[in-house]
């Protein structure tokens, strides 16, 4: 999915399938993120057959990113790490980032679950889920 967001540009939806997406698959890689772009909308709940974004159902096809980068969390069916005593070993500081990222950019019908900001330095001692720097928030 990163390489779908670095090569978008203004204007574009990225339409994402159902399952666990991660920004790295390297335990090493504990500051990669889902990197947000401005203008850009990110849309999880597909099947992978639709032709129109209405025909999604995020609700059936649970699309999570998830920053279980050494997947070793303890996670329901659907991947998802359900309490914070349930992440295991070393995950992304971050799923998503916004660092100097307008408010148009749009990440819709995901579940972002597993980021581990446990360093003591800014920005890597808060916010797990998603870091927005200097982003405008909507």
């Amino acid at each position: 999915m990163q390489t779908a967001l670095t090569t978008a540009v203004s204007g574009d939806q990225i339409w994402v399938k159902m399952g666990v997406h991660k920004p790295a698959t390297n335990p090493a890689q504990r500051t990669a993120v889902f990197a947000l772009k401005s203008d850009v909308a990110i849309y999880g709940g597909f099947a992978g057959t639709e032709t129109a974004l209405n025909q999604r159902d995020w609700t059936l096809n649970v699309t999570v990113l998830s920053g279980d980068i050494d997947n070793n969390d303890t996670v329901d069916a659907s991947g998802v790490v359900t309490t914070a005593t349930s992440i295991v070993g070393s995950n992304a500081y971050h799923v998503v980032s916004a660092t100097n990222v307008l408010s148009t950019a749009m990440v819709d019908g995901f579940v972002i679950t597993g980021g581990q900001a446990n360093n003591g330095a800014f920005p890597h001692n808060a916010g797990g889920g998603c870091t927005f720097g200097s982003a405008t928030r909507r």
